[in-house]
């Protein structure tokens, strides 16, 4: 399947910017 890994790649950006974006939120709440 071609393409496969461009979707899995797109998957992987997705939940790593996900998560910078509910990492990021949670500690500037616990800094505040």
């Amino acid at each position: 399947m071609p393409g496969s890994r461009e979707t899995v790649q797109r998957w992987v950006r997705g939940l790593a910017s996900s998560a910078a974006v509910i990492i990021g939120g949670a500690w500037l709440a616990l800094a505040s």
